[in-house]
């Protein structure tokens, strides 16, 4: 009995551990993990990447927080971004110039070792591309598309409000 109660507390006690390096933390680990995440602000950026194309000398001052009534305000805040995210998603080499985030090298690494199964959920509009995103397939091809543990998923989506969603 008292040994199950051991087994139990340092359960929850592993799970309450705070991660700072994914690599770190499960290099070690005898058993392999499977990691389900989106490929967009998980992998690679979509909002900064709109941020630092729209962020130049002209646009610095609507960057810099304004006060109003209902608190702080920024100039290029997410419904002032909205068009032009909507604008920028859609460009042919989009994948190809933005950047991967650390925790895509974090895995990767993970990858390379045999540690971790990841699979790649990420939605494409069927009205801009009725087969499949196909930035988003060349760009998985070219990277986690190299390793039989990883594999890309793509949910289409008709418009904002209906599609299938990555709970389905």
């Amino acid at each position: 009995m008292e040994d199950k109660r051991e087994k139990k507390y340092q359960a929850e006690a592993t799970r309450k551990v705070v991660i700072n390096c994914l690599y770190s933390h499960f290099k070690n680990t005898p058993k392999k993990l499977k990691v389900v995440c989106d490929w967009d602000e998980v992998i690679q950026p979509l909002e900064p990447k709109v941020h630092s194309i729209y962020t130049d000398k002209d646009m610095v001052n609507s960057c810099l927080p304004v006060k109003t009534a209902k608190g702080t305000s920024y100039g290029l805040g997410a419904r002032s971004i909205k068009g032009k995210v909507d604008k920028i998603k859609n460009e042919p080499d989009f994948y190809e110039r933005s950047p991967f985030l650390t925790l895509a090298k974090e895995l990767l690494k993970l990858v390379k070792e045999n540690k971790v199964e990841v699979i790649f959920l990420s939605a494409y509009d069927k009205r801009a591309f009725p087969n499949g995103d196909p930035r988003k397939k060349k760009i998985f091809i070219e990277t986690f598309g190299k390793f039989p543990s990883c594999s890309l998923n793509l949910l289409g989506f008709d418009s904002e409000g209906q599609g299938q969603t990555k709970d389905e």
